[in-house]
Formats: C-alpha cells, structure tokens, sequence
C-alpha cells in the first residue's frame, strides 16, 4: 500500500486594510478583489481544452467574496501580447469554472491568462498586475526548447518558495490517498480525499481535483495558490496600493437606449422608461427596462438564460429611430491596463535544469487523431440559427428582381443586383416588366447591361453575364441593423469534462487523454471524505493529482500526490 500523502489545509493569508464606513461607499467604489486561476495543468499541446478553476477572493475578508461579483472576465495573451482569447464566465459564491478552446493556430511559447471581475480592477488603477502563465507548444517533444524561449520582456519574473505561511494557528489536514503507487493501463483506480481539522474533527470543503500527466507540468511555472495569494500580498504592502477601487466593469450586460428623433426623445422622457426584448436561440427570452435616461443593464441570472450570443430588440416602434450603444468591457480591460507593471510568480529551478527536463521528453511523441482535430475546426459556426434565418430572408428585403421575360438562352433577366445591369432601362418609358418576382437561390440567370444610342435609338447591348443566385451578401452587422437588432455576448458555454463511459473503456482505439480528472465542484460529505475513481488512459507516464480545498470560514488550501501508470508485461 502507498503511504497516504498528508497535507495541509491552512487558512487564506491574504487581505488588505478594512476600509472603515464601506457601506457609505458610492456604488462604483469598493473594496478590491483578488482573482486567481487554477488550471487543469500549465503544457498545453495545440487542439486541446484547459479546464480552469476560478476563485475571488474579498480583500477585506480575505474569504471567497460574495455575490457581489458574479462575472469572471478571462483574457489570454499570447507572447506577442496579442488577445487570443476574451470570454465571459459566470461566478457565484465567489467561485466559478470554464473550458477555453487552445485552438491549432496559436502560436508556441508563454501566454498569460488573467481573470477580472467587477471589484478586482479600476479605472484609475496604477497597481501591479498578476497575471498567471501557461505554456503552449505544437507537440509534446517542443517543450524543452519552448521552455528555454518562453521568458517574455514584458513581465517581470520573481522566484518564491514553494512553502506554506507558518503563522497560522487553524491547520487543517487533508489526506489524499490510493491503493497503489504504480497501475496499469485503463484501470479504474480508486482515490479518496479526506479534510480534517487539527483536533481531527471533518471539515465540509469544496474541492477542486486535477489529475494530469506530469509533463504537462511546467516545473518553472509557481501554480501554488497560497504561495502565489502570499507573494501578491507582500508586493502589493510594498507597492502601498490603495484597497479601494473606481470600478467599470458590470456583472451584466450594460448599455443605452438613444432615441434618434427628438420630438420622440421627449416623449420617451416623459414615460419614464422603455422595454427591450431580449432573447435568443434556445434561451428564454427576458424584458428589460431602461432607465429614464436610456441606461439599462441586463442582469446576470437574466444573462444565464441566454445562448453564448444572444439579441436585444427595443420594442419601441421605428419611428422613434432607436439605437443600441452596448458597453465593450473587454475593450476597457485593454484600455485601463495597457502600460502597467505585469508580474509572474516562477518557481526555484536553477536555470540550468533545463536541459535536464528536455531529458523527461526524450522519446515522447504526440498522436493526433484527423476526427478530433476536424472536430475542433468546425465547433464554432460561423453564423448561429437566427443569424442563419435572418440571412435567409434577407433576399426578400433585397433590391434584385427577376422580371420574367425571356432571356437568350432560355432562363430569365435578374435586374438591379448590380448597377446599370438591368433588362428595363428607367429611359425606356414603354418598355414594362412582365413579371417582378424575387430572384430563387441556385437559380442561373442573365444579366444584361444597356446604354442609349444604337441604330434603333433604344439603346444597344453593352454587356452580357451569368450568375447563379445566391442570396444578397450582407455582413452580419447588416442583417441586424436590417431588423432593428442588436447583438451582446453572454456567458461563454463551456462543454462538459469528458470521462470515458463503458463502451469506450472497451474501444481498441488508442486512449491518449493527458488530463485523466477534472473535478472542478466536488465536495467532502458531513465525515470531510470525497471517493471517486480515476479512468486511466493508455499513456504510461507519471500522473499528479492536484487539489485546491476551501471551506465556509475562509480557509484555503493545497494537495498533491502522484502515482505512475506502467506497461502491463
């Protein structure tokens, strides 16, 4: 039997100053948060999913803030600096958890992934930012060279130990246990997690399990949540930052209906307040009202409701000319922290170690399946079903006709889709269209171009072309200003963490999944135990489980272990 790991269990250190009268506050200023991120692991191999754990922290409490952010904002930088990725994710209870797509066009080296919320970033914020970092590389056997190119100019890199503070008097225990140090391939292997005090009484916690392959671990990347929370607290004291924040960041969805006239802008003011209808594909559409002034906000249980994107329609009539200005915050996040100091947090390795880690890859390859990478190209479409219908539908409010006459070669004339090509010129008076019917997708027809002159004085044939109809070619902006509509975009939708059923654990295919568990919501029962079991794949490598605990009175902390999946001889 292995020895269970014993770990510790230890409050949050981190906090700020109380601000005193915080309830006599203006309501975009508050006191500020602290976001920090676990990820599933810190290598990830191009076409892959990382699975993050999110956590706020109160920076007067140093506990796990409550409702009052209930939006994550996640931003990914690539080593250019560049966004690759800006989504919104829901929060409750000061806790949340996503999915984001490592997509086959990123490039290799460092990216930087920091999470925002509401009161953990201000307008006039000079403070330090803390983003944390994750390694991309194309294939597994890059990452020794990617490692060595991975230090960005943009961040300053500060080493911390990885040890817990020692000034706590409330440890708490937590014991992470298997049967075994070493498993075959495909085996079921039974872990058990148990979270007790220091006079051995349960603790009910909230677990965040992780178990992935060990080289998908960045060893000079600190992934420690307390030693990281700690090392921003210290720089923070350092950097006498203020603890109060001007926020501009909305939990919802925030914006202003303008009305374009203004005798009807005056009566809109007179009312009071207007309705826009929101809705979207598979949502459950919602009425929001504005404010006198137009300002309204799309709340976040009414933004749970929704699609990933999803539509805003004022239901005023059109001759109120309503137009949408819908807030970007991520637009914002770009404005209000460009130029300021950037940390990371690195872990103790003497530099040279590197080629020592190249070591763990010798031999190591990749195997990329052509259905999971096809998959992946076409899992987000280009246009959603109402996009789609509108498009559509968009021919009907077009201006091209088929007239009905008889063309040459036996079809029909399609006129005014392009300037000057039409079959009844507007300077031939008596020259009157048969038909005036819409024009049918993937029906060919002729295009005929006329200018005055000729013999006959009615003009002679300038040019001739055929095209097969299509539809009018709008841009999505187009099709919604065409419908009095505007589009916002809600929650990112993030799949499930897939774990093998039956029938797959019994495939002859090749099982090559490096991330094994991803637990993001477990929870210890009234005895402070949690039992599960983890799916072996067919990588025999060594796994680490990786755990984050939290419990009700604001204490946080850390557990790992690991074991070894071996050839069956």
């Amino acid at each position: 039997m292995l020895k269970p790991s014993t770990l510790l269990l230890l409050p949050l250190l981190y906090g700020m100053v109380n601000v005193a009268h915080a309830d006599k506050q203006p309501n975009n200023v508050m006191s500020r948060n602290t976001v920090y991120l676990m990820t599933n692991k810190s290598i990830y191999e191009t076409s892959e999913d990382l699975w993050f754990k999110a956590f706020a922290f109160d920076g007067t409490t140093s506990r796990l803030s409550d409702n009052n952010d209930q939006t994550l904002y996640l931003v990914i930088q690539n080593p250019n600096d560049s966004v690759v990725w800006a989504e919104k994710y829901p929060l409750s209870s000061g806790m949340g958890n996503g999915q984001v797509y490592i997509g086959d066009s990123w490039m290799p080296g460092e990216y930087l992934i920091s999470g925002y919320t509401r009161s953990s970033i201000g307008k006039s914020d000079t403070t330090t930012l803390f983003p944390q970092r994750i390694t991309v590389v194309n294939e597994l056997r890059d990452v020794p060279k990617t490692v060595k190119k991975s230090m960005r100019n943009d961040v300053a890199y500060v080493q911390v130990k990885d040890s817990f503070p020692k000034n706590s008097d409330e440890l708490l225990n937590i014991c992470i246990s298997i049967d075994s140090a070493d498993f075959h391939p495909r085996a079921e292997i039974p872990l058990k997690i148990s979270v007790k005090d220091t006079d051995g009484n349960p603790v009910n916690a909230n677990l965040v399990i992780s178990v992935s392959d060990a080289l998908y671990h960045n060893p000079y990347i600190c992934d420690n949540i307390i030693t990281s929370l700690n090392g921003i607290k210290h720089l923070m004291t350092e950097d006498d930052s203020p603890n109060v924040i001007d926020v501009f960041l909305s939990n919802g969805v925030k914006g202003k209906e303008v009305i374009g006239s203004k005798r009807k802008a005056k009566k809109v003011s007179e009312i009071g307040k207007q309705w826009l209808n929101v809705f979207s594909d598979g949502g459950t559409p919602v009425f929001v009202s504005t404010a006198p002034d137009g300002d309204f906000e799309i709340e976040p249980s009414d933004v749970h409701k929704m699609s990933r994107f999803f539509f805003i329609k004022p239901v005023s009539g059109k001759e109120f000319k309503p137009e949408l200005r819908l807030e970007h915050p991520f637009d914002s996040i770009t404005r209000y922290t460009d130029g300021r100091r950037r940390i990371v947090f690195a872990s103790e390795h003497e530099a040279d170690k590197t080629d020592s880690v190249g070591n763990m890859y010798f031999g190591r390859g990749t195997v990329h399946l052509s259905d999971v990478e096809v998959y992946a190209k076409v899992r987000y479409p280009k246009r959603d079903k109402l996009m789609g219908y509108l498009d559509s539908i968009s021919s009907l409010a077009g201006g091209a006709w088929v007239c009905g006459c008889e063309s040459g070669n036996g079809g029909s004339f399609l006129n005014d889709y392009e300037v000057g090509y039409t079959h009844h010129p507007a300077w031939i008076n008596d020259y009157h269209p048969k038909e005036h019917t819409k024009p049918v997708k993937g029906q060919t027809y002729e295009m005929i171009k006329y200018l005055p002159g000729g013999d006959s004085g009615r003009g002679y044939v300038a040019d001739i072309k055929y095209i097969t109809w299509q539809g009018d070619e709008y841009s999505e902006e187009e099709l919604l200003r065409m419908n009095g509509l505007w589009k916002a975009s809600g929650y990112y939708k993030s799949p499930q963490f897939h774990v093998p059923d039956e029938e797959e654990k019994m495939s002859s295919l090749a099982d090559i999944r490096n991330t094994l568990l991803w637990l993001p919501d477990a929870a210890t029962d009234s005895d402070g135990i949690f039992e599960t079991t983890i799916p072996s794949s067919d990588i025999c490598s060594r796994f680490i489980i990786d755990v984050i605990a939290t419990d009700l009175n604001g204490h946080i902390g850390t557990g790992k272990c690991s074991f070894n999946i071996i050839t069956v001889r």
